[in-house]
């Protein structure tokens, strides 16, 4: 007898012929939900990667701002005979080095923003000793210039711990821990960059 006209194999075909049809019609109806599903992914991916850009451009205008500032730090510091020209122009240098590096910067990762940190990191620990040894200085101890330097300072600490923040969050919502500003990773690195950094404070001070 042959197969395809058994009352079996009609059953069969007629059960695959209505599974694939009811298969099709679930498909074509779920389609476009997943196409939605998809579209909106990716525009929340996209919004994620836009968010970073602005609120790195954001810390980017900060080092910035912040460079015009040091210098006014720097004149200040200069009346006081604790500092040498070049303990300031190191000062310097170091903001000068954190604009320029991150301004030519174009790719974000872990060992660009790190660098970026660190360079962040040094300015203030440079600023903050430099205001000791400033109050330090009988002719300036508790003086209207050392106070001015103080509120300078923690304005500048302030805003760039908001500005951080800021770009933390947004690195938080795109699922980018790796691109935190402040994370610590092995100095060796930073090896690399390092050398770069060397180079760009090199050509700083021949220019100065």
């Amino acid at each position: 007898m042959d197969f395809r006209y058994s009352r079996n194999a009609r059953y069969v075909v007629r059960y695959f012929d209505n599974s694939y049809l009811k298969n099709k019609k679930c498909m074509n109806r779920l389609l476009p939900l997943i196409i939605l599903i998809f579209i909106s992914q990716y525009c929340s991916a996209q919004d994620s990667i836009n968010t970073i850009d602005v609120s790195w451009t954001k810390l980017k205008f900060e080092f910035q701002r912040r460079n015009e500032t040091v210098s006014a730090i720097t004149n200040t510091l200069a009346k006081s005979k604790r500092f040498t020209q070049k303990e300031l122009k190191d000062i310097q240098l170091i903001s000068e080095s954190l604009v320029q590096y991150t301004d030519t910067l174009r790719t974000l990762n872990q060992y660009s923003i790190s660098k970026a940190y660190l360079l962040s990191s040094r300015l203030f620990q440079a600023l903050e000793k430099s205001l000791a040894d400033f109050e330090k200085d009988s002719k300036f101890k508790s003086s209207v210039e050392a106070r001015d330097l103080f509120f300078k300072i923690s304005a500048l600490e302030n805003r760039m711990s908001v500005l951080s923040r800021d770009f933390n969050t947004a690195c938080l919502t795109a699922n980018r821990k790796d691109l935190f500003f402040g994370k610590k990773i092995d100095p060796a690195d930073l090896k690399s960059e390092s050398d770069t950094s060397k180079r760009t404070t090199s050509a700083l001070r021949n220019k100065g």
